[in-house]
């Protein structure tokens, strides 16, 4: 007896539906996380520009408040002690780098009688406070002990690089921030001060053998007269052709994006224009000179008594969401009396 199969197959009817309709779901599924990455996206690229973005203007500014001395881009004097920098191998400054000039009476608003859009730089040089060194038992002439406390120094350089990882597309690389600090330096004037020729050998020892090779002069106004070695065997002797060597170096708004599944550049800001089509105007109040501010706005102001360090930091991000960008600002009152 033959059986009789009543199994009915897919018919071409079925199998076009089915396929119009996994289409379907398919495309709306496409669309609903495209426009779920866009946003997922564009939440990432803005907390990271508002939060690293705030974080660093708000350290560098806690940095500066432990000044002693500012360096200017409108003093001959000051810029020679900028040149005494030994990079080496380190990340170079931007062809249009360029310190604030000083203004003891200069103002920040553009609206304002007086403004000058020359005394922004958009680097800062200046060197601050270190830990204080307290040499103990420190025997002079008479065979008597003294503690002498000595402060440190040292020299900070913050300015721009343009770097060639995570390049913007169409800028021929990333504006990033660098900060470079120097190594610890003694204060020579307080070394010079001691009157007793033992105590004061056997202070420079106690330096040396505390890892203190050099000491600064900081009320030298020019930089052949600034530096001084620090000798194992208690000598100071000048150091005219002194270079300034690095501490550390580090680059603060190198940050790990892409936490929505695609990393993107963020950098400091390019001047806005065609080319870099920002909301945020680029610059503000320093006037443009071909690459130069860049997203990175300082000025100086007010008597040594007080001055009024302004910095306008704009960071910018490119991702599948396009150029996007973030205004920082901060103002830090110093004394810088040296």
């Amino acid at each position: 007896m033959f059986r009789v199969n009543n199994q009915k197959g897919t018919t071409l009817v079925e199998l076009m539906m089915s396929v119009t309709i996994s289409g379907l779901i398919i495309f709306v599924a496409m669309s609903f996380f495209g426009r779920s990455h866009a946003v997922f996206t564009q939440v990432d690229v803005n907390n990271t520009m508002k939060t690293n973005g705030q974080r660093e203007i708000g350290r560098l500014g806690r940095v500066i408040s432990l000044n002693k001395r500012i360096f200017s881009g409108g003093s001959a004097n000051d810029l020679a002690f900028l040149a005494r920098i030994n990079f080496g191998s380190d990340p170079v400054p931007k062809a249009s780098s360029k310190l604030p000039q000083i203004s003891v009476s200069g103002v920040l608003s553009p609206n304002e009688s007086g403004f000058d859009p020359q005394i922004f730089g958009n680097s800062l040089f200046f060197a601050t406070f270190g830990q204080p060194v307290v040499a103990i038992n420190i025997l002079d002439s008479s065979g008597a002990a003294h503690n002498v406390r000595i402060d440190t120094y040292s020299f900070q350089y913050y300015y721009i690089n343009l770097s060639q990882n995570q390049a913007f597309r169409g800028q021929g690389g990333r504006n990033r921030l660098v900060g470079w600090h120097s190594q610890p330096y003694a204060d020579y004037s307080q070394i010079s001060r001691l009157t007793d020729t033992v105590e004061k050998e056997n202070l420079v020892i106690y330096l040396y053998n505390a890892g203190y090779r050099f000491a600064w002069l900081p009320s030298a106004a020019q930089v052949t007269n600034a530096f001084f070695r620090i000798n194992s065997n208690g000598t100071t002797p000048a150091h005219s052709t002194h270079l300034i060597t690095k501490g550390s170096i580090e680059f603060p708004l190198d940050v790990v994006t892409g936490v929505s599944g695609w990393s993107f550049p963020v950098g400091i800001a390019f001047n806005s224009g065609p080319s870099f089509a920002i909301k945020i105007p680029v610059p503000v109040f320093a006037q443009a000179n071909n690459d130069f501010p860049g997203g990175l706005e300082i000025a100086v102001t007010g008597a040594n008594t007080g001055r009024k360090i302004f910095m306008r930091l704009v960071l910018a991000s490119q991702a599948s969401t396009g150029l996007q960008s973030y205004e920082h600002i901060n103002m830090t009152t110093v004394r810088d009396c040296w």
